[in-house]
């Protein structure tokens, strides 16, 4: 009766350490995946600008242009005179978003150069080379216009901000992405 005992207590044990390393297994694999698949929209841009200012990326998820500052990443973008600068936003967590506007601020009133717009979710990128950003952005005929042989962006006049909207195939582009 003691070796019946000590031998359940015995397979006992074992089989709580087997279940232990298979979770073990089953939670480094998790942990490995989610090092892999960033739930992150990340923007990166190459741009050029001769002054130190806030640029922001706004976004929506409804497919409609009512873009408003609670859906909104800033960064402070710090100029290097007149060489590129790799320039990144990380939308919230789990947004989605099917449009995107970009504001590059008030103090470069000659303007920015975006040289390419790069925009990855989980394992998949779209990437903008500055030949092709005015088939996914227009500028803001209010405030901005394009010089498309400088390739820059500027201000219609002084303390106007340099804003850019999304064309209708940027929508079909980002949903991609996340499908």
């Amino acid at each position: 009766m003691k070796n019946f005992k000590f031998i359940s207590l015995l397979f006992l044990v074992l089989f709580m350490m087997s279940c232990k390393n298979e979770n073990d297994i089953k939670n480094n694999e998790k942990v490995e995946n989610e090092k892999v698949l960033n739930d992150f929209f990340v923007i990166k841009l190459e741009i050029k600008g001769k002054k130190d200012d806030t640029f922001h990326v706004y976004f929506t998820e409804d497919k409609s242009l009512n873009f408003e500052e609670s859906k909104t990443s800033w960064a402070e973008f710090i100029s290097d005179s007149n060489n590129l600068i790799n320039f990144k936003y990380n939308l919230p967590k789990d947004v989605l978003p099917n449009q995107l506007r970009f504001d590059f601020g008030v103090n470069n009133t000659d303007g920015v150069v975006i040289n390419k717009i790069e925009i990855t979710y989980r394992d998949k990128t779209f990437n903008i080379p500055s030949a092709e950003i005015s088939k996914y952005f227009r500028p803001n005929e209010l405030c901005t216009v394009f010089d498309s042989k400088a390739n820059v962006f500027k201000p219609l006049k002084t303390g106007d901000n340099i804003s850019l909207f999304p064309t209708e195939i940027l929508s079909v582009e980002l949903e991609k992405l996340f499908m």
